[in-house]
Order: structure tokens, then C-alpha cells, then sequence
């Protein structure tokens, strides 16, 4: 029995990745799609290994090559705490094959670990892409060491090991102090959305207060950056060459951890299911009056019901929006082109510039807002309930898109007004900010519904299969996101320029979106 654990996460994780699909089906459809899906994934790969390589050549130029690792392996793990705080704790709770799962002859810890290791698999991939070029480049510029290799690749396999465990932790605090609440999608995402922020903001933090305007910071400084990630000044250690005790101690640490985690979920784990899964009335009815109204508006309002009732489509869709908002209230309070220009490399006019970098952070987080890309597969088993519905294929698209389209629209286009007087943006930037919002917003909206057509997703046993993992999803999501990091990495260097490249890319998202827009009212929906 020792070896469920190791089987439930073989059949999660196939199921999640859809291998076995694309293996054993016959259909050169799936293939292709499965094809798409790697290339899609692999580009996206490639321009981060890049990014990293990047900084981390030019971290080993100005003489701190000896922390890259220890830094890399921080940043790692930073990632993985803030993606796995957005994502929450979905993959635990509420699944759909809860009650097969409970009638098997299994431990709900098996339960509990299988979950955590498909997490931590996926998890691992990414903190690749952070800390294979690091520890490259650290070779190239310090030379060959077997024992600092060893010690990197026991770093790297440990990487998402804590901050999973930490995320999960209070992810599932959130779940259990909610569960029992009538709108407990919201408060999960709002609470979830404050703990990020308090990464995030701890982070900023210490960036701030340790004077990281400069690449050159002391040794002292190092030291104390890298406890505040004690892993990281644990691994530090080892590579300084003070002995593998301290990486003993890591070790250690992660196992205790997650072994103390998963014990005392699987105590509770069959309580907070149950809560999540039934359905409570209070038992008061009250009559009201019936109001007619168009079959259009019905479907656009259900589509903001069916996001309210679900933690996991709330939270992945909107997070960019929220940090979004964060970043607008933050900007009333502290504006960091005001503080650019009072370091000697920027000059007032040459922070007065880099401000045309907001266009592309603003379109990055309207870009990530996926919830009509997942909207269509989300209606699962009941999907022949709006197929059977006396309206066109084309309104039920265009109820999803509009949903999307609102809250995408809406948020950016208040906080570009908060953005434009905060940081006190020229006629030129606020104008490019505000058409950027509008054109990028319609094609998220539009290009997520479409793709959604195209790859829907409607056997999934939990929904962030969907909102998480499906094709749709990450398709529209590394549309939305690729281009304004491009620009992003671009403004750095030549944001003076930064106007035509904007306007170019809002050129390409306008015929997108009206492309997608032409292909949605040629769309023929079926129950399939």
C-alpha cells in the first residue's frame, strides 16, 4: 500500500498533461494539438532561459558570479510561492472524482502527497529555466567544482520543495475559513491576492532598503539578502565551501516540512472536501417578482454567476487585473520615476522616458486575464444546456467574450486614469496607455473565446484543470503575455523608441481581435 501515492500521481499526472490521450488516440487532430502545445510551450521556454541568461552574465560581470546560484535558487523559489498563491490550492479540494477517489482503498495522505508531487513536478520544470543557465554561466565565469555542482542540482531538485508547501499551507487556511461562507469565491481571492501582496511587498521591501538601484552591492548586503530566504544562505554556505552541514540542514527542513504538512491536512482533508462540495440553504425563501429581459443579458450575467461560484476560475482569471489595481493604489503613494530621477545614471528627462514603460506592464497584466478562454470548457457535463438553448452559437461566444471584456476594460481603463495623474503622464503616454487597454482588452477577450472553440476542454475532473492547464488557457495566456514582456525587455534599452513598436503591436491585437471576432459568428457550437 506504500506505493498508492506513487500510482495516484502517475494517473493525475497523465491525466493533467494529457499524455495518454495524445499517445493511444488515433486522431491526427489531438497529435497536432499536442504538437502546438509543446512548441508553444518550448518558445516560451527559450525566451526565458534567455531573459535569465541575461541577467545572470551580467550579475557575474560586476563580480557577485559566487551568489548567482544561492540567487537563482531564491528566485526560484519565489516564483514558485507566487504562481502557487495565485493557482491556490485547487489541486487539493473540490475535485470532481473526490467521491472515487474516497471509496479506493487509499490514505487520504497518499491523496494529499500525490497532489503536492504533481505540483511540485510541474513546479520543478520552471525553476529549471531559472537555475540550469544560472549555475551555467557561474561555471563559465568561477570554473568547474564537482561539490558545488552537487550541491546546485540538490538545491534545484529542493527548490519548490518549502515555498509549494508554504503557498499550499496558506492557501488551505484560506479554503477552511471560507468554506462555509455563501460568496467564499470572493473572499478566497481577496485574501489570497493580500498574501501575495505581502510577498510581494516584503520583496520590494528589501530591495529597496538594501539600495539594489545599483548592481554593486556589498558583501554585507548579500549576507542579509539571503537571510531573509534562510535556504538560500543555507545553500550559500555549502557552495562557500563551510562544509555540506548547512545543505544537510535544507534537506532536513524541506522533508520535516512537507511530511508535517501532509499529515496534518489528512486529518482535516475529509472535512474541508465535504464543506466545499455540499450545498447549504439557509432555509428562508422569499418571493419576488419575475423580470423579463433579452437572452443575451441572461447568458452575460450568468457568466459573471458562474465566476463568482468558483474560487479557482475567479482567482486564476483575475489576478492580472488585481495586480493591476495594486500596482494603481501603490503608484498614489510612491511614484518610482521621482525616485529614478534623483539617481546620478537617470536624468529627469530620461525618467520622464522610461514612463512609456508602463504601456507594455499595463498591457502585460490586461493580457494574462484568461477567463473567457477557459469559459466555454467550463461548461463540462451541462455544456448541452446552453447548446439547447433557443439562441445563435454566436451569442453564447459573444456573452462569454463580453464578460471578459468587461472586466478586463473596466479595471484598465480606471486604473490608467489612476496611473496617468499619479505618475503624472505626458498627453502622448496617456493617450497610448488608454488605446493600448481598450485594443488589448478586446483582444483577450475576443482571441481567448476563439481559442476556446478550437480547444475546448470538457472532460476535466477538477477546474483547474481548466482555468490552469488547459490548451485554451495557455495558449491565450502567452499571446496576451509575450509581446509586452518583448517590449518590456526593448523599453529597457531604447524606451525612447518605445511609441512605434506600441503602436505596432496594437495594430496586430486590433486585426487579431477583429479576426477572431469574424470567426466567432461563423462558429457552430454542438453538443460534442
Amino acid at each position: 500500500m506504500t506505493s498508492n501515492f506513487l500510482t495516484l500521481t502517475k494517473v493525475h499526472l497523465l491525466g493533467m498533461t494529457g499524455i495518454n490521450r495524445v499517445r493511444y488516440s488515433e486522431d491526427g487532430k489531438e497529435k497536432r494539438k499536442a504538437g502546438l502545445f509543446i512548441g508553444l510551450y518550448a518558445f516560451v521556454m527559450i525566451l526565458m532561459i534567455a531573459f535569465v541568461c541575461f541577467y545572470a552574465v551580467m550579475f557575474a560581470e560586476n563580480g557577485m558570479n559566487d551568489v548567482i546560484p544561492a540567487l537563482s535558487f531564491a528566485l526560484a523559489s519565489a516564483i514558485t510561492l507566487i504562481f502557487s498563491l495565485i493557482r491556490g490550492p485547487h489541486m487539493l479540494f473540490a475535485m470532481k472524482d473526490y467521491d472515487m477517489l474516497m471509496s479506493m482503498p487509499v490514505k487520504k495522505s497518499d491523496i494529499v502527497a500525490s497532489r503536492l508531487i504533481t505540483s511540485y513536478l510541474v513546479n520543478l520544470v520552471f525553476c529549471a529555466v531559472v537555475m540550469i543557465p544560472c549555475a551555467i554561466v557561474y561555471f563559465i565565469y568561477g570554473g568547474f567544482n564537482v561539490a558545488a555542482l552537487v550541491y546546485i542540482l540538490i538545491a534545484f531538485l529542493l527548490s519548490p520543495v518549502i515555498p509549494l508547501v508554504v503557498s499550499n499551507i496558506i492557501g488551505t487556511l484560506i479554503t477552511a475559513a471560507t468554506m462555509n461562507l455563501r460568496h467564499k469565491a470572493i473572499f478566497q481571492t481577496a485574501l489570497a491576492m493580500v498574501a501575495l501582496v505581502g510577498v510581494m511587498a516584503l520583496s520590494f521591501l528589501v530591495s529597496y532598503t538594501s539600495g539594489a538601484g545599483s548592481v554593486e552591492i556589498s558583501d554585507a548586503t548579500l549576507d542579509m539578502l539571503l537571510k531573509i530566504y534562510p535556504p538560500a544562505w543555507l545553500l550559500q554556505q555549502s557552495i562557500a565551501g563551510k562544509g555540506f552541514w548547512y545543505l544537510l540542514v535544507l534537506i532536513a527542513a524541506s522533508a520535516v516540512f512537507s511530511a508535517a504538512f501532509i499529515a496534518v491536512l489528512a486529518r482535516y482533508y475529509l472535512k474541508i472536501n465535504s464543506a466545499l462540495l455540499s450545498r447549504k440553504s439557509s432555509g428562508r425563501f422569499e418571493a419576488k417578482q419575475l423580470r423579463a429581459g433579452s437572452a443575451f443579458k441572461a447568458m452575460y450575467k450568468n457568466e459573471f454567476a458562474r465566476l463568482l461560484s468558483s474560487p479557482s476560475y475567479m482567482l486564476n482569471s483575475t489576478s492580472g487585473l488585481l495586480l493591476l489595481v495594486i500596482l494603481s493604489v501603490v503608484s498614489i503613494f510612491f511614484n518610482p520615476f521621482e525616485y529614478l530621477s534623483g539617481i546620478p545614471e537617470f536624468d529627469t528627462a530620461t525618467a520622464e522616458q522610461m514612463k512609456f514603460l508602463i504601456v507594455p506592464i499595463v498591457m502585460f497584466t490586461v493580457g494574462i486575464t484568461t477567463s473567457s478562454a477557459a469559459s466555454l470548457s467550463l461548461e463540462g457535463n451541462r455544456r448541452w444546456i446552453p447548446f439547447s438553448m433557443p439562441v445563435s452559437s454566436f451569442q453564447i461566444l459573444m456573452a462569454k467574450a463580453m464578460m471578459s471584456l468587461t472586466l478586463s476594460g473596466g479595471a484598465g481603463i480606471v486604473c490608467s486614469f489612476i496611473l496617468t495623474f499619479s505618475l503624472q503622464l505626458s498627453a502622448v503616454q496617456a493617450v497610448l496607455l488608454f488605446v493600448s487597454v481598450i485594443v488589448y482588452a478586446s483582444f483577450s477577450a475576443l482571441f481567448g473565446t476563439y481559442i476556446n472553440t478550437k480547444f475546448p476542454k470538457y472532460d476535466w475532473t477538477n477546474e483547474t484543470m481548466v482555468v490552469k492547464n488547459s490548451a485554451s488557457v495557455t495558449i491565450s495566456v502567452f499571446a496576451g503575455m509575450i509581446p509586452p514582456m518583448l517590449l518590456l525587455f526593448l523599453g529597457f534599452s531604447l524606451f525612447e523608441t518605445l511609441v512605434i513598436p506600441v503602436l505596432v503591436l496594437d495594430g496586430l491585437a486590433l486585426a487579431v481581435a477583429i479576426f477572431s471576432f469574424i470567426m466567432l459568428k461563423k462558429a457552430k457550437l454542438c453538443d460534442r
